[in-house]
């Protein structure tokens, strides 16, 4: 999926769209009065977009062997005329940016939506603020309010109160040589140390 107004692709999972209902939305969104924007890119450069993504997503390194059984690696790159592009339907989808505050932190996303489905993109709830990469598994610091990763170094757990606690925010207490206990800001004793 393409935004059709800044010519982004919309990262969405295409599995869960479902388009059944939304000449039923846009009759409401009509009656509501809800901002509606041309299509800005024309479907050439659309079709362009969506043939570049397909040869990127479909380029492939192969390793084969030879007839002096050496091993050869090639990168397989389909071309414009390997790719059959069936359909292409331009379709108006409410979009509504949001803003979610935990804490010190603020998260921004963008909720597209149909009568039937949610979706969002542009996640910044699945960000780890320590690394900045995707999360499969998140926690929220109780500290400060971070998503970051469950699993250390980014993410704790209080070894008092089970209170979760990003890498910033958690003390340490040195427990014989090499084993720590972490602590949130209200459960640490006197001798803890600061990770960062």
């Amino acid at each position: 999926m393409f935004d059709a107004d800044t010519g982004e692709e919309v990262h969405v999972n295409r599995d869960s769209m479902d388009f059944t209902h939304l000449e039923e939305f846009h009759e409401q969104s009509t009656e509501e009065n809800i901002e509606k924007t041309d299509f800005r890119m024309d479907m050439t450069t659309l079709k362009d977009r969506v043939l570049d993504k397909a040869i990127s997503e479909y380029t492939a390194r192969v390793k084969y062997k030879g007839k002096t059984s050496r091993v050869y690696e090639k990168v397989c790159v389909p071309t414009k005329r390997n790719i059959v592009i069936k359909d292409i339907k331009q379709v108006f989808m409410p979009a509504e940016d949001a803003v979610l505050s935990v804490l010190d932190h603020e998260y921004k996303y963008t909720l597209l939506h149909n009568c039937k489905h949610v979706l969002i993109s542009d996640n910044g709830l699945i960000v780890c603020g320590i690394c900045n990469k995707d999360t499969d598994a998140r926690q929220i610091c109780n500290e400060c309010g971070m998503i970051t990763h469950m699993e250390k170094p980014h993410g704790f757990t209080c070894h008092a109160c089970d209170k979760t606690v990003c890498l910033r925010c958690i003390s340490y207490q040195s427990r014989f040589l090499f084993f720590k206990r972490n602590f949130c800001s209200d459960c640490k004793p006197k001798n803890t140390h600061k990770y960062v």
